[in-house]
């Protein structure tokens, strides 16, 4: 499979998943609330998580992690926060927004934040100019949100 297939097959699942993961939650949102249904998955997710780590730590010939000894969290520290802030978020958000707007207003919006978010990303961290095609397609987004807004 060449760099391009897998990033369009990789790309797709990630945006199926995130639209599964989050109608699922308003599902649940609906007899559990929201706060029990986003800390369930969060701890479901640790333990997941936790399972893959000590899987590929075990059974990977190269080891994934690397923990210098004398290696302290608080370096990370406002990293792991912002990034722990931001999962909250989107866990919190996407099943909240779902049941107030509708999964169609809510998805299109945030696939175009992401396209625009990326944009800015690539340009102002990764110092890579939009190509002609990747605004135009940005646009595009653009105006299918602003479509998909319409009644």
């Amino acid at each position: 499979m060449g760099d391009a297939t897998a990033v369009i097959l990789i790309s797709l699942g990630v945006g199926i998943c995130s639209v599964l993961q989050s109608t699922l939650n308003k599902t649940l949102m609906l007899t559990w609330g929201l706060e029990l249904t986003v800390f369930l998955t969060c701890a479901l997710m640790a333990l997941i998580s936790g399972v893959y780590l000590f899987v590929s730590q075990k059974f990977s010939n190269t080891q994934v992690v690397t923990v210098e000894p004398n290696f302290l969290f608080s370096k990370l520290g406002l990293w792991i926060t912002l990034a722990a802030i931001l999962g909250a978020l989107i866990l919190y958000g996407y099943p909240y927004a779902m049941k107030n707007f509708g999964a169609t207003r809510v998805i299109v919006l945030a696939v175009t934040a992401q396209c625009l978010t990326g944009l800015a990303w690539d340009y102002f961290a990764e110092g890579q100019s939009p190509s002609p095609m990747r605004l135009v397609g940005t646009l595009m987004a653009v105006v299918g949100a602003t479509l998909a807004q319409s009644r």
